[in-house]
């Protein structure tokens, strides 16, 4: 998947925060809310700062609830 091909070679970018997802098109759905944070936790791993955008965070509008307690777990 490309996306992921993306992400992988922002490790390696003189960069110290990396915003993850889409901000602008709500229908663009390459990867889950579980694979971003994933991302995430391999960009943290490289020394990176990872903000997730808006869409990201409101992927999963049934369960609004899952989407924070998830957060805040991989916050810990």
């Amino acid at each position: 998947m490309q996306t992921l091909q993306f992400y992988e070679a922002v490790r390696e970018w003189p960069v110290d925060i990396v915003y993850l997802g889409e901000t602008v098109c709500s229908r663009r759905h390459e990867l889950r809310f579980q694979d971003w944070l994933e991302v995430a936790d391999m960009l943290n791993d490289a020394g990176k700062n990872v903000v997730l955008s808006t869409q990201v965070l409101l992927m999963d509008v049934l369960k609004p609830g899952r989407v924070l307690s998830t957060l805040l777990r991989h916050a810990a």
